[in-house]
C-alpha cells in the first residue's frame, strides 16, 4: 500500500517506512533516490526528515557506505537538541 500511495515520493514519513519495509523484504526500497531528494531539498523540517535520514542511513551502512552513513545519523539527530 504504501508503495502504491501517491504521495510517498513526496511525504518523508511514507518514504521512511517504505524504504525501512523494503530492506526488511530483501527487495530493497523503490523510494531510496526521492527520499534522498526530499532530505537535499530541505522543504521540511529536520523533525520531519530524522526517520528518513535515520533509514537511509542504515541502508548506507549495510552497503559499506560508512561516511555517507554518519552524515545521515548526524543529520537524523538535527531535529533534537
Amino acid at each position: 500500500m504504501i508503495r502504491t500511495a501517491a504521495s510517498t515520493p513526496y511525504d518523508p514519513w511514507l518514504a521512511a517506512a517504505e524504504i525501512a519495509l523494503g530492506s526488511l523484504a530483501g527487495g530493497g526500497p523503490m523510494f531510496g533516490k526521492a527520499g534522498r531528494r526530499l532530505i537535499e531539498s530541505e522543504s521540511h523540517s529536520p523533525f520531519q526528515t530524522s526517520e528518513l535520514s535515520s533509514a537511509l542511513g542504515t541502508i548506507e551502512l549495510e552497503s559499506g557506505k560508512n561516511a555517507m552513513a554518519k552524515k545521515l545519523f548526524l543529520g537524523s539527530l538535527r531535529a533534537y537538541p
